[in-house]
């Protein structure tokens, strides 16, 4: 029986020119460089989505092929190997979103959407034991979002790293965000419904700030492209940007407490 892909359906064509292009893209993946297979280098994965759309993977194989879909980073390197530009990283995304939608998803996607109430909760917890007590908020139109993975594995530079974005914002200051997620894992887990859901409280919750710095570029990414593109961003979000852009961009206020010579910014 034929499961419905609508999402896939959309990009027959991408999938497409993957199937019978000459694999320029190969050496680029770093998902098949590290595992070897054909199967997941960027035609692998688009061959499968094709398959999939026209309907002609044997009865019982459609897991198989729908999981070609995870071996995907979304980091775009076919992309700059790519003559035809198609966008395998958004077509891959929305192979995610057809999986889960149709009980197709992996086990491991499963429990990463399972899980994230309990990701959240853990955020909660752990951002209530950051000491900011001391970081200036300016004019209140800056917020900083450290990120999951700092908040939950670095919690202890959490606070350094906001009052550096304190100290770089034009606003004067920030508030910290630290007790919640953009929701990411949602999405490329393939709970694109579960993704829209959580993105719309968050854009909500932070729809007060005008500034979004973040220390995470998936964060960044997600909140920058992703938002935007599936209509979730708060209207009074005038900037969303990497705290790497922030300081490359103020790098003059790093000067104003006395500070000279030269500045290096690190990310």
């Amino acid at each position: 029986m034929r499961h419905p892909l609508p999402l896939l359906d959309a990009r027959s064509a991408e999938t497409r020119l993957c199937t019978y292009c000459p694999k320029l893209c190969r050496p680029a993946c770093p998902v098949s460089t590290v595992e070897g297979r054909e199967t997941v280098t960027p035609w692998g994965k688009m061959r499968a989505m094709g398959e999939l759309t026209r309907d002609v993977v044997p009865a019982g194989d459609e897991p198989a092929s729908a999981a070609a879909a995870y071996a995907c980073m979304g980091c775009g390197a076919c992309a700059t190997l790519c003559l035809l530009d198609n966008p395998v990283a958004d077509t891959l995304r929305e192979g995610r979103g057809d999986a889960f939608a149709a009980g197709l998803a992996p086990a491991a996607a499963r429990r990463v959407v399972e899980r994230f109430p309990a990701r959240v909760g853990r955020l909660e917890a752990l951002a209530g034991t950051i000491d900011v007590a001391d970081l200036p908020r300016g004019d209140g139109t800056a917020a900083f979002l450290p990120g999951c993975t700092a908040v939950r594995f670095e919690t202890g530079d959490v606070a350094d790293t906001a009052r550096a974005v304190a100290r770089l914002s034009p606003s004067g200051g920030c508030t910290l965000v630290a007790d919640t997620c953009c929701g990411s894992p949602l999405l490329e887990a393939g709970d694109r419904e579960g993704f829209l859901k959580h993105a719309r409280r968050f854009a909500t919750d932070l729809g007060g700030f005008e500034t979004i710095v973040t220390a995470d570029a998936g964060c960044a990414h997600t909140l920058r492209v992703m938002y935007e593109r599936l209509n979730v961003a708060a209207p009074r979000w005038r900037r969303v940007e990497h705290v790497a852009e922030l300081a490359a961009r103020n790098t003059q206020l790093l000067k104003r407490d006395g500070g000279a010579g030269e500045v290096i910014v690190h990310d």
